[in-house]
């Protein structure tokens, strides 16, 4: 773009299938450059990761109606290192607020 910026148009057919719309969104923002800090082993537990200061706070999203269990990382900014956050078992319904930065992940 003229002010040095960069633009990627997706134009294609799609096909629904098994976690497409995942590895799309993933290969794109790589090409972005922009590097993950998150790790489920599940994709059916969306997490979120927020952010202030040398704080965290990632969210840990069960929204079916069944319960589920995944195996949690990040790396937030002030982070240089993966934080394990070992095995989360949700309940159905839950989200769970995990405090990074204080001491007590």
């Amino acid at each position: 773009t003229p002010n040095g910026g960069a633009a990627i148009v997706l134009g294609l057919r799609y096909l629904h299938a098994m976690r497409e719309h995942e590895r799309m969104l993933a290969a794109l923002l790589q090409r972005l450059g922009a590097a993950p800090v998150l790790a489920s082993s599940n994709p059916n537990v969306w997490c979120t990761l927020r952010t202030a200061g040398s704080r965290s706070v990632l969210f840990a999203l069960n929204l079916y109606s069944a319960p589920m269990s995944c195996e949690l990382r990040c790396k937030p900014a002030w982070s240089q290192d993966w934080i394990d956050l070992g095995r989360q078992e949700l309940a159905p319904m839950e989200v769970r607020p995990l405090l990074l930065g204080t001491g007590r992940p």
